[in-house]
């Protein structure tokens, strides 16, 4: 293997780490996961991570206030997975110009996430809404301005959205598999996941060194019923899904708003 796949290979594709975290984070109670999401990562590149994964998984309008040694140091407004608005003690007003603002929230999610000391994230609902559109900027936008390679998040979220939907779930990388919900599907599961992957695993005509994406398919059980399963290189996840649920959450998915 070359050294560019490997750095390739390192970049994209998701860890067992990741993969399981976002497991145990479907699985957690809703009080212990809020106080999970609280404490941010001590290093500036995790954080700057936890922050762009904060603003692409929250849907609502929301308000995320950055804590240092219990003061806020910082407000961001995010809705529909947009950031909207960072808001930092004695800044000046956001400009209108849609690149001068994106510049902006970069250097200033740059800056957060290299702030000295523990950080915390406290979330509260946003109750006073314009009437106006206002300007906003998406995750990827973001990443591509601060140079992170965005080709895994794309991944994960399909599959946080998938397993917050599924009655029965089974995910797998790098050999080792998980299987969560209801224990019935689980056998089912796990024969439909190895019958994908060894159908992928097949040698190709012509390999070459390509760009890996998100590939899968969607079978459907019943009229109420369907499977999904999506994977990226040597990670997956297979899912039982409400038909009308699952399908519309992957056209979102490919068509985002």
């Amino acid at each position: 293997m070359s050294a560019s796949k490997r750095k390739t290979q390192g970049k994209t594709v998701a860890t067992e780490d990741q993969l399981s975290r976002l497991l145990d984070r479907l699985s957690s109670a809703p009080e212990s996961l809020a106080a999970e999401r609280q404490s941010l990562p001590q290093s500036a590149d995790s954080r700057l991570q936890f922050l762009l994964r904060e603003i692409d998984e929250t849907v609502l309008p929301r308000h995320l206030d950055l804590l240092a040694s219990g003061h806020r140091v910082a407000r961001l407004t995010i809705s529909n997975r947009r950031l909207i608005d960072i808001d930092t003690p004695g800044r000046a007003a956001p400009p209108e110009d849609p690149q001068a603002m994106v510049e902006l929230f970069a250097e200033s999610l740059t800056k957060l996430a290299r702030m000295a000391g523990d950080m915390a994230l406290q979330v509260t609902r946003r109750t006073a809404l314009p009437s106006h559109p206002e300007a906003a900027c998406s995750v990827h936008t973001l990443e591509q301005l601060l140079g992170i390679e965005p080709s895994h998040i794309p991944f994960e979220r399909l599959c946080r959205q998938i397993e917050a939907k599924a009655l029965s779930q089974l995910a797998w990388t790098n050999g080792s598999e998980a299987a969560t919900g209801a224990p019935e599907w689980a056998p089912a599961l796990r024969d439909i996941a190895a019958r994908y992957r060894a159908m992928h695993s097949k040698p190709r005509k012509a390999p070459r060194i390509r760009p890996m994406r998100t590939e899968g398919i969607v079978l459907p059980l019943s009229d109420d019923l369907i499977v999904a399963i999506v994977s990226l290189a040597e990670n997956g996840l297979a899912a039982v899904l409400p038909r009308a649920e699952g399908l519309a959450l992957i056209a979102a998915w490919q068509h985002p708003a």
